[in-house]
């Protein structure tokens, strides 16, 4: 495999390989939910360049991370795995319960999640995420809002280390990752407000339209 080959190169001297090159970061799509609020399945809509949300979630968890996976949802992209959720009824924990499980058996270390719902997250946001998880490897790494300073959960990169955690608090009343994260003082990166648009009713794809057109005017 390439991290293999590119470790080999290195004289054999495990030592001056950076912990970041050996991370494997999982990019794990949440794509679950029935989308009642806006009325039709957010995965689909497409976005004024011309891409599916969906599309275009995948195509930059594919390149700020190792490899990418959909949670929920039953789209289906060539050459990425569609992992559906186990139990429905059970919001995006689920989603990321679901991944993190896949993460593990498969050898990462971490996942980095993103919602199909932020279709203004910048590919430069989510690899800042992804780069301070493997340098520092904490539980998490959340994107923050710059001006409002609310932590992102579903823009956020999870340590696997997490899943027990994760499995009973998916069991639990609340299920809140926010809720969560108030309690566990997670790492943050600043991301811009104007990338933390959250699409679910009418008026916010409205409002993403609005701000598409404006930038290109």
């Amino acid at each position: 495999m390439w991290l293999a080959r590119t470790i080999s190169h290195v004289n054999d001297d495990s030592t001056s390989v950076r912990p970041e090159m050996m991370s494997q970061v999982l990019g794990v799509v949440l794509a679950g939910g029935a989308s009642s609020r806006m009325g039709t399945d957010k995965s689909m809509l497409i976005h004024p360049d011309g891409q599916t949300l969906l599309s275009r979630s995948v195509e930059k968890l594919r390149l700020a991370t190792d490899s990418v996976v959909i949670a929920g949802g039953e789209h289906q992209l060539a050459g990425v795995p569609t992992l559906p959720d186990h139990e429905s009824e059970l919001g995006p924990m689920m989603g990321v319960v679901t991944g993190m499980t896949w993460a593990r058996d498969k050898g990462f270390d971490a996942i980095l999640v993103c919602a199909v719902d932020y279709p203004n997250i910048h590919l430069a946001s989510l690899e800042a995420i992804a780069s301070q998880w493997r340098r520092t490897r904490v539980d998490c790494v959340c994107a923050q809002d710059t001006h409002e300073k609310m932590i992102q959960p579903l823009i956020a990169a999870y340590s696997i280390a997490l899943l027990s955690d994760f499995e009973i608090l998916l069991q639990s009343r609340h299920r809140s990752l926010k809720r969560w994260l108030s309690n566990s003082n997670p790492a943050t990166v600043s991301v811009p407000t104007d990338q933390l648009l959250n699409i679910n009713h009418p008026s916010d794809w409205n409002s993403l339209s609005h701000m598409t057109s404006s930038s290109h005017s």
